[in-house]
């Protein structure tokens, strides 16, 4: 498998426990199957460093953002259910 649908997989079974994270006192879904705008894990992949709607550091911590083509791709994998 590809290292980004490795990652889907990983991602998709976390999302379908209910994988929360917990930011500034307010509870996190890491990933919102239908919504990738209020899901963390897009949000850590899409925000810049110092925006004020970011939890935590962007991914991937040391480097430079995941392509704008591999965020939709990860954005419409969440609009499309965030199935493994």
């Amino acid at each position: 498998a590809t290292s980004i649908g490795m990652l889907f997989f990983l991602i998709g079974k976390a999302a379908f426990a209910g994988a929360e994270a917990k930011c500034s006192g307010r509870k996190l879904k890491l990933v919102t199957p239908g919504n990738c705008q209020t899901s963390l894990l897009y949000q850590k992949l899409s925000l810049e460093k110092g925006s004020a709607e970011l939890c935590g550091e962007p991914m991937p911590l040391n480097g430079a953002m995941v392509s704008a083509a591999t965020q939709k791709a990860v954005c419409d994998w969440i609009m499309a259910g965030a199935m493994p």
